[in-house]
């Protein structure tokens, strides 16, 4: 049984970086938090499942049973030397450019209809997508797939909370610049870059809690977070 205060959350992407914060941070606050990944992810509800997949959805649904109090879906994937002078669009491989397609736009659209339903049996439904500043107007970024996909993903945000007002479930969206992860810590370190100006990854965590804890008379249905770099 779960307490009345604690509520039933899915993060999709919780092996690393952001959504591994998140899952910690939830799981920590009390709530069951079902974490899913391709890869092994620290939380007490782990469950392994490729979100690009049929089969995946399909397994999704069925862990998460009849109700969900949120979705959040934070997985992404960008082109190899993304963000990087060494990127170049001519390279990109035709595959490398479908799966970004595949994870960061599609679907999070077939996992926002695949849980719709039980999104619906919570009092206050809500569903977030981790977007980024890449996906906003005059961005001046040459990721060309990743680009593409998070700008797209903006509009999925738009429409899906057309389609999903019905039965009342809120969509938000969540556009940071470069965050505090370990991973671009890391890349900073190995390319000697300043960490300087990164987006902590508790201003992060803050917008997310924000987000999940209000009420349904009002929608954050898009917010922007911009680094100081």
């Amino acid at each position: 049984m779960i307490a009345d205060d604690k509520k039933r959350y899915l993060v999709v992407g919780a092996s690393k970086g952001i959504g591994e914060a998140i899952t910690q941070k939830l799981d920590a606050d009390g709530h069951y938090v079902i974490g899913v990944s391709r890869n092994f992810a620290k939380c007490k509800h782990w469950f392994q499942a490729d979100v690009t997949t049929d089969e995946g959805l399909d397994a999704i649904a069925a862990q998460v049973g009849e109700k969900l109090d949120a979705l959040v879906f934070v997985a992404g994937a960008w082109e190899e030397h993304a963000f990087s002078d060494e990127y170049n669009f001519l390279n990109s491989a035709r595959s490398e450019t479908q799966k970004i397609v595949a994870l960061n736009l599609i679907a999070p659209i077939l996992l926002a209809q695949a849980l719709a339903v039980p999104l619906s049996q919570a009092n206050s439904p809500k569903i977030i997508l981790m977007g980024s500043t890449s996906g906003l107007d005059s961005c001046h970024s040459k990721e060309v797939a990743y680009t593409a996909s998070k700008f797209g993903l903006r509009g999925v945000s738009q429409s899906l909370a057309i389609a999903l007002k019905p039965l009342r479930i809120d969509v938000s969206i969540i556009n940071p610049g470069d965050v505090a992860t370990p991973e671009v810590i890391r890349d900073c370190k190995e390319h000697k870059l300043s960490t300087a100006g990164l987006i902590p990854m508790k201003e992060l965590i803050r917008t997310v809690d924000l987000i999940l804890e209000g009420s349904s008379h009002a929608v954050h249905a898009e917010i922007n977070l911009f680094d100081q770099r």
